[in-house]
This record gives C-alpha cells, structure tokens and sequence, in this order.
C-alpha cells in the first residue's frame, strides 16, 4: 500500500511515521507527483492541513481514493511541537479537521451524534480527574507557581499564535491583541486582568508579541515562564479565541468565554460569541472529553511508540514532568534539544 504525504517536511513524517502503516511512504508537492508514483485506490494520502492541496483532494474524491488531514492532537509531549519533539497523540481525520469550523470535521461529527456509553464516559471522568490532579496540559515543560492576586474578579486572556491554522480558519479576524482590548472594554475596577501569550511567541518561535509598552494599557499582568494551572488556580474567567486552553479551563471548572468558533465551543459549555448552525447537540464536560481525548485521537508511547491510550500518556508525561523538574541533567538535555531544533529550524528558514 502506497502512502502520499503532501504537506510535510522529512523531519516532521519521521516523528510520526510510527503512527501509520508499514508500507512505501511518498513525501509530495503537486499532483504530478502522485501521478507519477502511480497512485491507485489501494493507496491513501495524508495531507497537512495548513498545507492542504485541493487539486490532489479532488483528484482523489473523483477516483475513490481515501484522503485524510493529520494535525497534532491534545496532550502532545513534555516541550513544544515546535522544539520537534515526538508527539504522544495526533489525529488523523476523515472528513475536515477539528480547528476548521467551515466544515465538519471527525471530532464535530462525534460531539454531534455518538452514543456515549457507560464505559467511555467512566474513563472521561478519570480523565478529567487526571489532568486537573498532575496540571497536564499540551505542553508540559513550564513549572507552577502560586501567583499572588488582588482581591478582585481574575480574568484570564489567553494569547495565540497570529498565523496559526486555528485564528485564521477559526478566528474571524481576531488576534491577541484585539482580544485584550474587547476583555478590557468589557472589564471594570472590579476586575484584574491576566495576559498569557503562547508560549511559542515567548520562545520567539512563532509571530505573536505585543510590545510591552501597548499591552499593559490593556491588562494588569503578564504571565510568561508559569504554566496555564498556575493561571487556572487563582482566575474566575478565562477569554480565549480558539485556544485548546479554553477546554483545559473547562475541565478545571471555569468560566469560559469564546471569540472564534473553536472546536469546544456551540454545545452549551461556553460563553460564545459566534454560533455553528451545525452544532446541533448539549453535552455536559464528561462527553466532550471522551469525544475529543479517548474517541478522536491515536496515541503512541513516548518511551516505546507502541500504540498507547490517553491514560498511559498521561501517566508517561506525569514521569517526565517530575523528572524534568527534579534532575538537571535531564532538563539540560530536553532544554539542549530544543534550543538546537530551533535554531536549525531559523537556519532553514533563512535558506
């Protein structure tokens, strides 16, 4: 069985070519190419989505040839995706992907209409009690610290990358900045307001800062090398765009409001201020948590990549944590790892 890859760089198929089939694996560019290669029906294509090819997408619907995006999933590895670390979990989608609310993807199909049984939403439940317990969240390389607040109504404005997928597809316009201001305009003395930018824009990997002088007009704190449960402890509202971290706030009981239309958004869990028509359904948290940590994504071990479970990662990334925070050496060697992948990445970028 043929495998065509559009989309991806050879570095970023081998740190998730253990999540699909053995067989010839083809990275390509143009629909040429998979011409050439002799693409046939028993063949399957997997497409980046920020780098979807809608020629091969046609071509491949008109000849009944299976087509799927892959796109990180939710509880990804210790550090950064873009450090290059090996993911513990991606998705792999049939019909849209989750971020892109102008279709439905696999994950909106489930939320809409899978029969949740006892079983699944058992596991949900432990899930939720897991990740709240070991404070895990996407990435998990940033220490907690309890943050000393005022005693006012804590909101909690959680930035993003401006080009990611997920704020151009699902964002409406919107970016961090702008974000900050509607919060503020909506804010009184009553309240304190509490900036996170993403951690990416942090390690200057990826577009995003506000300069500093512009955005304490606009919050009363900025909160950069602490993790999100760090945030979550002491806020009582978290404002977010698109941002994964509004569902890690759900799960930790809070308050969410939305901008965009991220995936988590439209079933009665969130304030939201845009609507899906297609998201016809109200789920309480334990469902879309089973929908979108145990029935959506492929999990494979860190330590072995063997196909794996969400509770066996997260066990795997609660090791790695206390590991990386404990033994220096080990931390010097994750850090070394992804300072390295970094700057190789701005060298290529230069060429």
């Amino acid at each position: 069985m043929k495998q065509f890859f559009i989309g991806f760089s050879k570095w970023g198929l081998y740190l998730i070519k253990h999540f699909f089939p053995k067989g010839d694996k083809f990275i390509v560019s143009s629909l040429d190419e998979v011409l050439k290669l002799n693409i046939d029906k028993n063949s399957i294509v997997y497409m980046y989505p920020a780098k979807e090819d809608l020629e091969i997408r046609k071509y491949c619907q008109e000849n009944d040839i299976k087509v799927y995006l892959v796109e990180d999933a939710f509880i990804r590895s210790l550090t950064l995706g873009s450090s290059f670390f090996i993911p513990a979990s991606i998705v792999i989608d049939s019909r849209g992907i989750y971020f892109d609310p102008r279709r439905e993807s696999d994950l909106e199909h489930l939320l809409n209409y899978y029969e949740f049984n006892d079983e699944v939403l058992t596991r949900a439940e432990n899930l939720i009690s897991l990740l709240s317990k070991n404070k895990i969240s996407k990435y998990n390389h940033l220490a907690y610290k309890k943050i000393e607040v005022p005693n006012k109504n804590i909101k909690l404005v959680i930035g993003q990358v401006d080009d990611d997928m997920s704020i151009k597809l699902g964002g409406y316009g919107l970016d961090s900045l702008t974000l900050l201001k509607k919060v503020k305009e909506n804010s009184t003395d009553k309240d304190f307001i509490i900036y996170k930018p993403h951690p990416d824009v942090v390690a200057k990997i990826r577009d995003g800062a506000i300069d500093e002088n512009i955005i304490f007009k606009y919050c009363d704190m900025v909160v950069k090398d602490l993790n999100l449960d760090s945030c979550f402890e002491i806020c009582d509202e978290v404002h977010t765009i698109t941002s994964l971290s509004g569902l890690e706030a759900l799960i930790r009981n809070k308050k969410v409001f939305t901008y965009g239309m991220p995936f988590y958004a439209g079933w009665g869990l969130t304030e939201d201020f845009r609507k899906c028509d297609r998201r016809k359904r109200k789920l309480n948290l334990t469902q879309l948590v089973a929908a979108t940590y145990i029935l959506y994504p492929e999990y494979r071990s860190i330590k072995t990549l063997k196909k794996s479970s969400p509770e066996e990662i997260l066990e795997e990334i609660k090791e790695m944590k206390i590991k990386y925070f404990n033994d220096i050496f080990f931390r010097f060697k994750i850090n070394f790892m992804g300072k390295s992948a970094v700057m190789l990445r701005k060298i290529r970028d230069l060429l």
